[in-house]
């Protein structure tokens, strides 16, 4: 998937999306879009690069939905997320299945793979190891493990010994980050 383009509006990106409607379509295509992501519609006029990470993966993804796609592959889509975003970029995925669009989705995320997911394929080392389906075969965490690994994971949260928890470790303070556009 194509990232979103900071230095233009929410609207702009949009219109990427849709290179191939009219302006009128365009504007009736935005709103149907829209209509999935209620939290864009407010900030239709303010550049992509000013919304919360939450907020620039919906646009990524309401952008791709503009061009009416058979197919949406999203690679890692949770992973800059917090949970309450994460919960409901999934459950979008979920409504957008209900409707017939076919959804990829690439994560590590087993939790989130299995309450999307029809099937799950297990990929290791660039081969396909196994494709597990809903309702048929086990779709707990272990056993999706246990297809990445190739083996069952006895103790995945072993004791270390020797080691006082409590202590610090590492510690940063006035730590100031400053993005290049902004």
């Amino acid at each position: 998937g194509r990232e979103i383009i900071p230095m233009l509006t929410v609207k702009e990106n949009l219109q990427l999306g849709a290179v191939a409607h009219k302006k009128v379509q365009f504007e009736a295509k935005m709103k149907e879009i829209l209509e999935y992501f209620p939290d864009l519609t407010p900030h239709l006029r303010r550049k992509g690069g000013v919304l919360s990470g939450g907020q620039q993966q919906q646009l990524a993804i309401a952008r791709a939905l503009m061009s009416d796609p058979k197919i949406l592959i999203l690679d890692e889509p949770t992973s800059s997320l917090n949970e309450s975003d994460s919960k409901a970029l999934l459950d979008l995925l979920l409504k957008l299945k209900k409707e017939g669009l076919t959804c990829i989705i690439i994560t590590h995320k087993l939790n989130e793979v299995a309450y999307v997911a029809d099937k799950i394929t297990v990929i290791r080392d660039g081969s396909t190891i196994e494709t597990l389906t809903k309702g048929i075969d086990d779709f707990s965490e272990d056993r999706i493990i246990k297809g990445m690994v190739g083996r069952e994971i006895a103790d995945r949260f072993p004791k270390r010994h020797g080691v006082k928890i409590g202590e610090v470790n590492m510690e940063v303070k006035n730590w100031t980050v400053y993005h290049p556009l902004y």
